[in-house]
């Protein structure tokens, strides 16, 4: 026995049984092999008649669309008694050893010189090709036409061939081919399905298509409704703009299109619109900058006390646990979770057990004055309200663990949705600090998926002062909601959409107290991608931000005025 396995090893297996149906070989399945392996087995077997049984457990055979295996069992002297590759479960072959005097022509294997089964060559029946089911031989369809006594029928096979017009229509057809229900124009149709010798006339008025004598789509020219550009979101006409401008009512606001147009000097900011064009990418110390693209509105000059962060340490669980750890049966990281991760794996926390945490090691931060960290969650079925789950820090080595954070149902979240969370908790650190998350549920399907987390550290900046000792809770800047700097709120209800973005991100707010308003941007990291200054108007307002040449990833956008500052993140996606 010569086996080729295919590329599910794990399925295959195969019988050898004598005339009363005793098994007297074996073999399979074989998962231990490599996909495409040979297999080779010898047996001796006294003369008589046997069954081999090819089995295939998923019922896709051998071959071939996943992979191209095969088998064939021959006897001593080369002679193939059982073959095969193409079936679905199973497969049994009968075959009988004689010494090789018996005849084979009734054994139900094309063996000899049998051209078929059982037939031809030295057979005292010829082989029939006109019912095997195969277009062989000099046949000119699938058991019919050549030698064989049926013609091929052509009217009936669903295509259009001889001298059909039509599929299976026309020509020396019974049936005529209809062309008003095809949905094709053809024929003397005027349209699809209409017009000429069709019963339905055409009517291009409605037909979402601009023609005849139409000036737009289904509008103008013959058609009762006159067409209107001023609202097809295109700029045509007159138009100025899209749907604005020229003979439309609405004039055009160049100054929230993310295009540099018009007397802007800037995209949508300058010439005769409200909000200055940033100066803090031109190479040049201008404005209120106190140095080159620095200080004022930009980004902080070197030496003014900032803080900028770099990255500790970033882990999406795709590759192992990292620097977290499992805190065992309430905790875990798996690919059966993929459904609630941004990849294949994230971190499933569930209950309020010892074990319901997943806990760094010790890490050595006591150079940095700030940790950011930065993290997704998902939570499903926390069924109670108010289940919670906890951001904790510990600086002595997990003996204690102080609460950075806490995220409620029915506060800072619901179920089935994703977040994006930054959390800055205040030094000073210890060279054996730990960040754990805790889950604060009811029972073990309340959970809550942990992902994308990442930690950056701040160590420039000399001008924080600690707001507390060692070993007790930090000061907690949560993005999620608004950050206040002084008792005076200016603004609030800061939203971001949509989120995750493309192209562009739509900003509004409520702005409380007129004035001046700082817009950043700015990656994890905390690089400055865009600053620029907004004059703010009491009420409801609504800027816009150009993401299309952000690359893939996380960024904060963040609203500051002389009292506050509020921040949110977001997640570029392209």
């Amino acid at each position: 026995l010569t086996l080729v396995l295919d590329n599910y090893p794990q399925e295959s297996s195969w019988r050898l049984l004598d005339a009363s149906g005793i098994i007297l070989e074996s073999g399979g399945t074989y998962g231990n092999l490599s996909d495409g392996s040979t297999v080779n087995a010898d047996f001796c077997l006294p003369e008589g008649c046997y069954d081999f049984v090819m089995r295939d457990s998923y019922g896709d055979g051998l071959c071939c669309s996943y992979g191209r295996g095969s088998y064939m069992l021959t006897d001593g002297d080369g002679n193939v008694l059982a073959s095969g590759a193409r079936f679905g479960t199973s497969e049994t072959t009968n075959f009988c050893l004689g010494g090789g005097s018996e005849p084979t022509c009734s054994d139900g294997i094309q063996n000899g010189d049998e051209t078929g089964i059982d037939c031809g060559g030295s057979c005292p029946d010829p082989c029939n090709t006109c019912s095997d089911g195969i277009q062989n031989g000099d046949e000119t369809g699938i058991d019919c036409g050549g030698s064989c006594p049926d013609a091929c029928p052509t009217c009936f096979d669903g295509i259009q061939n001889g001298d059909e017009t039509g599929i299976d229509c026309g020509g020396s057809c019974p049936n005529t081919c209809p062309t008003c229900f095809d949905g094709i124009q053809n024929g003397d149709e005027t349209g699809i399905d209409c017009g000429g010798s069709c019963p339905n006339a055409c009517n291009t008025c409605s037909d979402g298509i601009q023609n005849g004598d139409e000036t737009g789509i289904d509008c103008g020219g013959s058609c009762p409704d006159a067409c209107n550009t001023c609202s097809d979101g295109i700029q045509n006409g007159d138009e100025t703009g899209i749907d604005c401008g020229g003979s439309c009512p609405d004039a055009c606001n160049t100054c929230s299109d993310g295009i540099q147009n018009g007397d802007e000097t800037g995209i949508d900011c300058g010439g005769s619109c409200p909000d200055a064009c940033p100066t803090c990418f031109d190479g040049v110390q201008n404005g209120d900058e106190t140095g080159i693209d620095c200080g004022g509105p930009c980004l902080p000059c070197e030496g003014d006390g900032s803080c900028n962060f770099t990255i500790i340490d970033e882990n999406n669980f795709e590759s192992g646990w990292g620097i977290w750890n499992d805190g065992g049966s309430d905790c875990r990281r798996s690919a059966n979770d993929r459904n609630y991760a941004i990849g294949f794996y994230c971190i499933r926390l569930r209950d309020n057990s010892s074990s319901s945490v997943t806990t760094t090691d010790d890490l050595n931060l006591a150079s940095y004055d700030q940790l950011k960290v930065d993290f997704s969650y998902l939570p499903l079925s926390m069924d109670n309200l108010h289940e919670d789950f906890f951001l904790e820090i510990s600086t002595n080595g997990g003996n204690s663990y102080s609460i950075v954070e806490e995220w409620n149902r029915g506060d800072e979240f619901e179920n089935n949705q994703r977040y994006y969370e930054s959390v800055e908790i205040n030094g000073p650190f210890t060279s054996s600090t730990r960040l754990r998350f805790r889950c604060d549920a009811s029972g073990n399907s309340d959970w809550v998926y942990i992902d994308e987390v990442v930690i950056s550290g701040c160590s420039e900046n000399t001008n924080i002062a600690s707001p507390f000792t060692p070993n007790t809770a930090p000061q907690i800047i949560s993005f999620q909601s608004p950050v206040e700097g002084a008792n005076h709120q200016t603004m609030n209800d800061l939203k971001l959409y949509p989120n995750p973005v493309s192209d562009q991100l739509t900003v509004t707010f409520d702005v409380l107290d007129a004035g001046p308003i700082t817009l950043s941007v700015m990656d994890l990291s905390g690089k400055l991608i865009e600053v620029r200054q907004i004059q703010g108007v009491v009420g409801r307002q609504q800027t816009m931000v150009n993401t299309s040449n952000l690359h893939t990833g996380f960024y904060f956008l963040q609203l500051k005025t002389a009292q506050q500052r509020l921040s949110r993140k977001f997640v570029v996606t392209h």
